[in-house]
């Protein structure tokens, strides 16, 4: 068949079948969804082009599903939605993927054109006002031989650095309409859109600025690993004796731990103790402000050069001397060269002699912290992360998202791969039991841990429904400390003429896992001795099914809340 065959033949096509045969196109596997009102004409092309159908009980999770796919696979997922109320119960996951960066191409289905903007049922004035603060671009689809024009666009401005969600909405007359003329369909690139590296003179002065700096910390955020640049983060520490941690609340390890250059993850006590002359922000936001008037994020004569790929971020919060937007592989790469023959050995060892006193402080922090709670009960979080040391590998994918429990996870996990470690810098509650099931289906070769909060997973318990429906062999530990404790914390310290008179905040709650698990069709098992735990998640690791392990753990507040 011709091109000119094909496109009359596409011609002639439903909107669903455009939609459908634009998916194919896009080698899309799987059709993330809660169906409602419109969706039904799609799912028959959808199956005839072999695209697999992925349910979720709230779209939130369905949405968090997608994203741990993307995460995991590094294809942008495609996600369907019902209407506003569809969109809005997603908003929150959506944000998710915006704030960390996720590509996907989220739709939904909207009233019929003729009665849009007439308060029909299920529908709003402004649909796209809902979401478009939340993604890169959003856009009403109005004629059917448009569709795989708006499909094949979203795909590529999803995919294209700084990534994250694009949104379609879709009539839902479109889908049974045929194309009444000739179809727009963009040629679509090989690949997605990439950077260059940066300009020859920023190379040259980073290189002047970090070589012969007398102690140098580099800042590693998530776009290190949206690059693949780790190796290349390290290489270019070896060559200067530079300390190297990741940038702290983004959900990621960004540098392995341990490592001979690591001093694990960013804080201004760690900044304080080691005194850097130069910093260098790599892929890093520097920083997410939190609550609170913000302070200097380092003294007056600390200089600070950065490279990054979201002009957005870069000299935001913290201001650079110097700052490149590239593709980090190749700006590393580049600074790494001009360094080449410019460092003194002698400071090079006087850097790692530092980076080695700091790593003592912090091991013997560390092993004071676990021997003085090594036999607690309920665990403590470090005789936990310690137990789960046992149970897994260099392959293992972990997905953190305790919230308070994060600091002490990542300070006593092995985390010696950045790629198979996920987490969310969003502070929404809910994104870690989703995601580690679309984590699983995005690398199905691979065994899934997931940590999350007995807060969190309220919030999507019936994203265990999903793994048990479809086998998808997970295994989610859930921290079970009895409640909100940043909540018990905050409201110790803020309100206690309202706790002394008696009112009651409900943030010492207890969920029965366990039970909850089993209504949704999932195993589980509830932990409070720690030397069980190992072998109870190596199973689970090792099974074809998603298992749920409840881990009673101590309630003692973490020092940051």
């Amino acid at each position: 068949m011709t091109m000119t065959d094909g496109r009359a033949a596409a011609a002639t096509a439903t909107g669903a079948e455009l939609i459908a045969q634009a998916l194919a196109d896009e080698g899309v596997e799987y059709f993330f969804n809660l169906p409602g009102n419109g969706v039904y004409p799609m799912l028959d092309p959808l199956a005839d082009h072999g695209i697999r159908y992925m349910l979720g009980l709230h779209e939130a999770s369905v949405v968090s599903i997608a994203d741990g796919y993307a995460r995991g696979s590094g294809r942008v997922p495609f996600v369907n939605l019902y209407m506003v109320p569809g969109t809005a119960n997603a908003l929150s996951a959506i944000y998710i993927a915006h704030r960390d960066k996720v590509p996907m191409v989220v739709t939904s289905t909207q009233q019929t054109r003729a009665i849009v903007g007439r308060d029909a049922y299920a529908s709003a004035s402004d649909l796209l006002g809902m979401v478009r603060q939340f993604t890169k671009w959003s856009w009403e689809v109005t004629r059917p031989e448009r569709l795989p024009e708006a499909i094949h666009r979203a795909f590529t401005v999803a995919a294209t650095h700084p990534q994250g969600p694009v949104f379609l909405s879709l009539p839902f007359d479109l889908f049974p309409a045929r194309a009444a003329g000739p179809l727009n369909t963009p040629t679509r690139p090989s690949a997605a859109p990439v950077l260059g590296g940066p300009p020859p003179g920023i190379v040259a002065r980073i290189a002047d600025r970090i070589a012969g700096a007398e102690r140098i910390l580099f800042i590693c955020g998530k776009d290190v690993i949206a690059c693949d640049a780790v190796d290349e983060v390290e290489a270019l520490a070896r060559e200067l004796g530079a300390a190297v941690v990741s940038e702290p609340w983004t959900g990621v390890v960004a540098f392995p731990r341990p490592h001979e250059l690591g001093l694990g993850e960013y804080s201004r006590p760690l900044f304080d103790r080691f005194a850097p002359s130069v910093v260098f922000g790599i892929g890093s936001r520097m920083f997410a402000e939190a609550i609170g008037q913000p302070e200097p994020a380092f003294p007056d004569d600390v200089r600070v050069v950065a490279l990054g790929l979201d002009p957005q971020e870069l000299g935001r919060t913290v201001p650079t001397e110097l700052s490149a937007i590239c593709d980090l592989r190749l700006g590393l790469e580049a600074i790494r060269a001009a360094c080449r023959g410019r460092v003194d050995p002698a400071a090079v060892s006087r850097r790692r002699a530092a980076i080695a006193a700091e790593q003592r402080t912090q091991a013997a922090a560390r092993e004071s912290h676990l021997v003085e709670h090594l036999e607690d009960r309920p665990m403590s979080l470090a005789r936990l992360a310690t137990e789960l040391n046992r149970a897994i590998d260099d392959d293992t994918i972990i997905v953190e998202h305790g919230t308070t429990s994060t600091p002490v996870l990542f300070e006593h996990l092995r985390l010696r791969h950045p790629r198979n470690v996920f987490g969310t810098g969003s502070s929404v509650q809910g994104w870690g039991t989703p995601a580690a099931i679309g984590l699983q289906l995005g690398r199905p070769d691979q065994p899934v841990l997931a940590l999350v909060g007995d807060g969190g997973i309220t919030f999507t318990c019936q994203a265990l429904w999903s793994a048990g429906r479809y086998k998808v062999p997970a295994t989610i530990v859930v921290l079970n400390n009895r409640g909100y404790r940043s909540m018990r914390s905050g409201v110790l310290r803020s309100a206690p003429n309202a706790i002394a008179k008696g009112v009651d905040f409900g943030f010492d709650f207890e969920v029965d896992v366990v039970r909850v698990a089993a209504g949704f069709g999932v195993a589980a098992r509830r932990i409070e001795d720690p030397a069980e735990l190992a072998d109870v998640v190596r199973a689970g690791l090792q099974g074809d099914r998603p298992t749920v392990v409840e881990a009673v753990i101590s309630p003692h507040p973490y020092p940051w809340v």
